[in-house]
């Protein structure tokens, strides 16, 4: 065997780059072609990380492979002296990392992200031995690999690891450009231009098939995200649908309570016989409101109740919406003294549903209960939030009851007065729309019901 000048090496320097370039852009078209990859790696859990797992393992088995093919050739038809043994032992270390590998991906312990990450240096270190022994990173096309290491990681991985990932590839690839072991031929007449040609080949059919392969996997990994997603959305479509629509049956049937009542009451004493004239006639007229009450109510769960209504929302004045329900509540409890103050201009919206109103009349209903002796509601408007109080004189919340109120059903009324469903719809209402609902104890005595929404401008 006889050594060769340096220009007779298996030079890559001097190789067309239209084609690696080409390679590298289709592979960053299809990792920003994936919509929204790496947030949503997150979201599909051990299940997203687990497929990429799988498919590094992939790229893996066809790199050992094309590897293996590599060396063939160099040695039947360059007569290469190769050095062979560390080359074998590498390409083994290879093949044993992805035996375990695909062994551990049948195991039910989940897959981390440190874990991926592993495994992408592992491929990485495994590589550079390899690229070490067959010329180096300037002389050997192989050490494109680098590229889609580490845009597996950008498609899989948290920016951490991304840089780290990207750190070291740029690395071994500048330290593999001058530390490598020379390849030498026997005998030393090679022809460069068939060999450039061949190794150009290589490249674009390696690459071409890698990226195809890995183009059609990501996609397919993504088609059934897109799936998921989609199919969680129409649950919570339905949930929302199911939610709103108790939230409404509960409100409507605390709303008629007091004019049911108010009935029974009246007609009872309608069957004593001893009203007089005036008595008689005033009690048909409050029967009369009280069934107007409960008819408005009924109306109005009815023309939501359609399930392109209850999800339905729109932007309206805060001032204009407080007005409504308060002439919606006066005729319900005329005995209960409201007193209604609005710092907010005409201008400044919210957003509202049949299913937010209802709630907030469950909040100043739910008030009148607890203070027949009159209520306040105040609205206070800002650039970023509206804030609707509800107060009363009531005897207060107990902090054992308040810990739970809103969160989980609970009540201290009696149980033929409610159940404490309405207030925990209430809360969920009022959450879905992006607000917030507190209980706050007043001065003097009472509770304040704070409700706070985003605000938007007309």
């Amino acid at each position: 065997m006889s050594a060769i000048r340096k220009d007779d090496t298996l030079t890559r320097g001097a190789l067309p780059r239209v084609k690696l370039s080409q390679a590298r852009s289709l592979w960053a078209g299809l990792g920003g072609w994936l919509p929204g990859t790496k947030a949503a790696q997150p979201a599909g859990g051990d299940s997203a990380l687990r497929a990429q797992l799988r498919n590094l393992g992939l790229l893996r088995a066809v790199a050992a492979v094309s590897l293996l093919g590599a060396l063939v050739m160099l040695m039947t038809q360059f007569n290469a002296a190769l050095p062979m043994a560390p080359l074998l032992i590498g390409l083994a270390l290879l093949v044993s990392a992805n035996v375990w590998l695909f062994h551990r991906l049948d195991q039910p312990r989940s897959v981390t992200e440190g874990e991926f990450f592993t495994h992408l240096m592992v491929d990485m270190l495994g590589l550079s031995n390899i690229i070490y022994w067959l010329g180096g990173s300037a002389h050997n096309p192989f050490a494109d690999l680098f590229v889609l290491y580490v845009g597996l990681a950008a498609l899989v991985l948290k920016r951490a690891y991304i840089a780290a990932a990207l750190a070291v590839a740029l690395a071994l690839y500048l330290l593999l450009m001058s530390v490598h072991h020379d390849i030498w031929f026997v005998p030393p007449g090679v022809e460069h231009e068939r060999m450039e040609a061949l190794a150009l080949l290589a490249h674009f059919v390696l690459f071409s098939a890698i990226v195809a392969f890995f183009g059609f996997r990501l996609s397919q990994t993504t088609r059934r995200f897109c799936e998921a997603q989609a199919l969680v959305r129409e649950r919570e479509a339905r949930s929302e649908s199911a939610v709103n629509l108790a939230a409404l049956a509960a409100g409507t049937a605390h709303e008629m309570g007091t004019p049911l009542t108010t009935i029974s009451v009246l007609v009872s004493d309608l069957r004593d016989c001893r009203l007089s004239e005036a008595d008689r006639k005033a009690s048909l007229q409050a029967i009369a409101d009280a069934v107007q009450a409960c008819k408005h109510s009924m109306g109005d769960m009815v023309t939501a109740i359609g399930a392109h209504r209850l999800n339905e929302t729109c932007w309206v004045s805060s001032r204009q919406m407080l007005e409504q329900l308060v002439e919606r509540f006066r005729p319900m409890r005329p005995s209960v003294p409201l007193a209604v103050t609005m710092e907010c201009p005409e201008h400044c919206l919210i957003e509202t549903s049949a299913p937010l109103r209802q709630a907030l009349m469950n909040l100043i209903t739910n008030a009148a209960d607890a203070s027949p002796s009159g209520i306040e509601v105040r609205l206070r408007c800002s650039a970023t939030e509206t804030r609707i109080d509800v107060l009363d004189r009531g005897p207060g919340i107990a902090p054992e009851v308040l810990a739970k109120l809103g969160h989980s059903v609970v009540t201290t009324k009696p149980a033929q007065l409610g159940n404490g469903v309405g207030v925990y719809l209430t809360n969920m209402t009022i959450t879905r729309l992006g607000g917030s609902l507190a209980y706050l104890p007043r001065d003097g005595g009472g509770t304040c019901a704070r409700v706070v929404l985003p605000t938007g401008k007309g």
